[in-house]
């Protein structure tokens, strides 16, 4: 969608204008901008530092004493890229085996980058 609407911008003669889409490009580039999910099977962040994750337990862990599903969460993880790792605390999770750990009792299964801060606020 988004190719297709800067190809028929660039198209547009200099001077001409069309506000439906003007508003279409704008719609396409904030859906751009919003922050999505990245699955650790497909890539892994390309540097250290602070990151949204999803957190899954193991499925393979019968005895957690509940249904699997009712603990995945999101929390925020350091990404330890020299050893390949996320932390949290006293928690860490290979990067690399995260999608089929057996180990640990959870697996990062997404990451996405943090959000901005607030306009005038400091990270």
């Amino acid at each position: 969608m988004y190719d297709e609407l800067v190809k028929r911008l660039r198209e547009a003669p200099s001077d001409w204008y069309d506000a439906d889409l003007h508003y279409e490009a704008a719609d396409a580039i904030e859906e751009l901008s919003k922050p999505k999910w990245i699955p650790v099977t497909d890539k892994l962040p390309e540097s250290g530092g602070s990151y949204i994750v999803y957190l899954r337990p193991f499925k393979g862990k019968t005895d957690l004493g509940y249904a699997i599903g009712d603990l995945s969460y999101p929390t925020e993880m350091y990404f330890d890229k020299g050893q390949m790792l996320w932390v949290c605390e006293n928690e860490s999770y290979n990067a690399i085996l995260s999608a089929v750990d057996t180990e640990n009792e959870y697996h990062v299964t997404h990451w996405m980058q943090l959000p901005q801060p607030p306009e005038g606020e400091q990270a």
